[in-house]
Order: C-alpha cells, then sequence, then structure tokens
C-alpha cells in the first residue's frame, strides 16, 4: 500500500504543455491512471438528467467539430476526484471519436488561463472539475459566448454557456452512513474530508446524518484535514480516529483519502471510499464504496451540447441517473454487513433513486451542530 501510496502522488507528467499554458498551470500528462475494476453493482442506465435553473438559449456543436477539454485541479492518478474525470475524458473520446486534452494538477491562479487557452486553441467544450472553477469560467466564457464552458460539483450556472453538473455527493454520503452504521462493531465511526467544498462538506456531512439516523446510539467522529492532497496528514487524522474506537472510516479526500485508506489498512478497519470504487486498493480493507460516476455525467453533458439541447444551467445528476450507486467489495461485504444492513443499503439507494428519500432532508432532521462540518 506505501508503495501504491507512493506512486499515486508522485507520477511525474511525460508529455509536453498544451500550446499557450505556461507550466506553473499543469500540463497534459501521458500516464493513465489504474482502472476502475469492473463491478456487476455498477449501474448501467444512461437516462437523461433533470434540469434545474433558468437557461438562455442553446449550444450545438456538429460532432465532426467537437473539441473537449478537462482541466483539473489533481493528478488523473489520485485514484478517485481526478482520476474519474479522466476516465470520464476517455469515455467522451471513444463514444464521439472527437479531439481532447487535458490539464492536472492546475494551480487556482492559473484557471482562467487554462480556459482561455484552450478556447483559443478550438475546443468547444471544456470542463472545469470542480466548483472552485466556477469563477473563472464564468469570466472566459463571457469572452467565448460559442464555447460551451461546464463546471462540476456546483450548482452555479451563467446563461447562456456556462453550466453546471453535480453528481449529488449528499446522495453517496448517504449510502455510505446506512453502510456504516450496519458494519460498525464498535459503536464508533469516522468521517474525513479534505478541503471544505461545498461537495465534500456534503459528503460528509450526510453520511454522519444517515449514520445516526440509522442508529442514533452512534459516535461520529468528523474532521476536515484542509487538504486534498496530504496523504500523511489524513492518515494522522484517521488514524486519531482509529485511536478513538473508530472501526469504520468514509473518506472524501480526493489524493489525500489514500493516506486514511492506508491507516485503515494497517490497523485492520473498514473503510468506505468516495467517488469511485477502491476495493482493488485495499481488498481486506474496503467494505463498500459510495460512488460517483461523473464521467457518465460528462459524457450526457458532451451529448446534450451534440444533440442541440444544452443550456447555460443547472443539471443535477444522482441515484436517478445512475450517477451515484454503490460497489461492494463482496468478501469485506458478506463479512462484516447482516443481511438487514445489505438491504437497509440497497433501500436507501432505491429510495433516492426514486425521490422517495431525500438527502438534505437527512442532513437536516439528524445532524447535530456538535459534528457538524463545514
Amino acid at each position: 500500500m506505501k508503495k501504491l501510496l507512493a506512486l499515486a502522488l508522485s507520477l511525474s507528467l511525460a508529455l509536453g504543455m498544451l500550446a499557450g499554458c505556461s507550466s506553473s498551470g499543469g500540463g497534459t500528462a501521458s500516464t493513465p491512471p489504474s482502472q476502475a475494476p469492473e463491478n456487476s453493482n455498477a449501474p448501467q442506465q444512461s437516462e437523461a438528467p433533470s434540469q434545474g435553473g433558468s437557461s438562455g438559449g442553446t449550444i450545438q456543436i456538429n460532432k465532426e467539430d467537437l473539441k473537449v477539454a478537462l482541466v483539473l485541479p489533481g493528478s488523473i492518478n489520485d485514484q478517485g476526484w481526478s482520476t474519474s474525470a479522466y476516465l470520464g475524458l476517455q469515455a467522451i473520446e471513444e463514444d464521439y471519436g472527437c479531439d481532447t486534452n487535458y490539464m492536472e494538477n492546475v494551480a487556482v491562479a492559473a484557471y482562467e488561463e487554462a480556459f482561455r487557452n484552450y478556447a483559443s486553441a478550438g475546443y468547444n467544450v471544456i470542463f472545469g472539475h470542480g466548483s472552485e472553477f466556477f469563477d473563472a469560467a464564468e469570466i472566459v466564457g463571457a469572452e467565448f459566448p460559442d464555447v460551451a464552458f461546464i463546471v462540476t460539483s456546483t450548482d452555479r450556472f451563467a446563461a447562456p454557456n456556462v453550466a453546471s453538473l453535480n453528481t449529488l455527493p449528499t446522495e453517496m454520503g448517504v449510502l455510505g452512513g446506512v453502510c456504516a452504521a450496519y458494519a460498525s462493531k464498535s459503536g464508533v465511526i469516522g468521517a474525513i474530508g479534505g478541503s471544505s467544498l461545498v461537495s465534500i462538506v456534503g459528503a460528509v456531512n450526510a453520511y454522519s446524518a444517515a449514520a445516526l439516523m440509522t442508529k442514533p446510539d452512534l459516535k461520529v467522529l468528523t474532521n476536515m484535514t484542509g487538504d486534498d492532497f496530504d496523504a500523511a496528514k489524513c492518515k494522522e487524522v484517521a488514524q486519531a480516529m482509529i485511536d478513538q474506537g473508530a472501526d469504520v472510516i468514509f473518506y472524501d479526500a480526493d489524493a489525500a483519502g489514500l493516506g486514511a485508506l492506508e491507516a485503515c489498512e494497517e490497523n485492520g478497519i473498514l473503510a468506505i471510499p468516495a467517488i469511485a470504487d477502491a476495493s482493488a486498493l485495499a481488498p481486506n480493507t474496503v467494505v463498500m464504496s459510495a460512488c460517483n460516476a461523473i464521467g457518465q455525467a460528462m459524457d450526457a453533458a458532451v451529448g446534450m451540447v451534440v444533440e442541440g439541447s444544452f443550456e447555460g444551467k443547472f443539471y443535477p445528476m444522482g441515484c436517478d441517473t445512475g450517477c451515484v450507486f454503490y460497489t461492494k467489495n463482496d468478501s469485506v461485504w458478506d463479512a462484516n454487513m447482516s443481511d438487514e444492513g445489505k438491504a437497509a443499503v440497497e433501500d436507501a439507494y432505491q429510495k433516492m433513486a426514486s425521490k422517495e428519500l431525500d438527502a438534505q432532508k437527512i442532513i437536516d432532521d439528524y445532524l447535530p451542530d456538535a459534528i457538524r462540518v463545514s
């Protein structure tokens, strides 16, 4: 695991920079991430997402002219947030036969430059992967009204051409919280977030609330490390929770989350990773993964651009579209989850998919201020 962690955090970039982009802003990379393991629990549906917000006209780009770019805050090898979007970009290239390009490890100060350089180079669909990209997308989007800018993990938008999509991290958190409530033997569980982005905060709070909704006597430990890339710090926080009796830990912290996973593995503690299936990274430790199919959502957004229905608005994509789901690590799942617990996780998934269960209402009704993160 230590070798894996070191590899995931230190892989060097191999290809040259996108024309016009500075080295401080990040560049294209040729080293692909590890493919997520196939799991029959992942849903297959690809329904059109429900849509929210107002619009101001549509954008249509012919498939033959399509060029798609992706700007990432982290590494494509983080086995989580940035990896999932990179795999989505690969799927878009395969599905549409279009030119694609990406930049990873882009500094906040270089967001505008990255967007502007891509638009100037003829890329007509540009993704910013994370809510922190919205301000830059809004500014550059006004300069290039015929380019579709899409920011993930937020509900902000700027018509006519700057849209957002969110794969509802609160629903991921609910799935993880119900699982943890049944998997814990000590009655103490933990939740770790990285930076205080709305998406990460929402996932952690939903996890805590859903766990307490399921078993009110649980003790829930929460911590936001403030950093999505410091694996050593995340491991230290996880170890502190384990020392306080936690026997199940949920984490949503980009590459830093690998530190939490390592602490769980070393201590024989169960882990519930967010975003992507991490079973292959720690096959004796991960009980389930609360997954966020951002790549499927990205692919759907590009489809709207090609068919001419894309608007500068908010597109929420959760369990109802198959963009939020869970994967079971079968041997660990069977060894630690009762039949009642397994059924409870599936029930939560089905009820969120049918909109009978609302993740935000669970937070509002069951989350004590003492463990709420912000």
